[in-house]
């Protein structure tokens, strides 16, 4: 068993590749801007990337979709996100992102299990002081 999927946010990275750690083997598919700040990308796990059906999509710089089978003719639909920070919350950047995920999640197939995962960059409460 062990992990078979990760999600990392910010990160500065395009396009396709492999990663070999001791004991396993990734693949990894990254979406980024030109600038490559805000990029996302997913780490799948060499057992679960044979299940991959077709490719993994970017939706935007801060949104990659994929799709693997399961056991059973399940179906698992992968959502990562990175949305833009509390300073670029009403921003028509954010708004776009969010109308990208919501697009995104609702183009699933119904039955598929749907993970939406990522950085939300979420601020809890009405206390906007930071305390370190």
């Amino acid at each position: 068993s062990g992990v078979c999927r990760a999600g990392l946010s910010a990160t500065h990275l395009r396009g396709y590749g492999e990663l070999a750690l001791p004991g396993m083997h990734w693949h990894m598919a990254s979406a980024g801007g030109a600038a490559r700040r805000a990029g996302v990308a997913l780490l799948v796990h060499k057992r679960l990337w044979q299940t991959l059906c077709g490719s993994i999509q970017q939706v935007s710089e801060r949104l990659i979709h994929a799709r693997f089978k399961l056991h059973g003719g399940l179906h698992l639909t992968v959502l990562q996100c990175y949305a833009p920070t509390e300073e670029h919350a009403a921003s028509p950047a954010a708004d776009a992102f969010y109308a990208a995920v919501l697009t995104a999640a609702r183009a699933v197939p119904r039955g598929d299990v749907l993970l939406v995962m990522g950085d939300f960059n979420a601020q809890l409460g009405t206390d906007q002081q930071r305390r370190f």
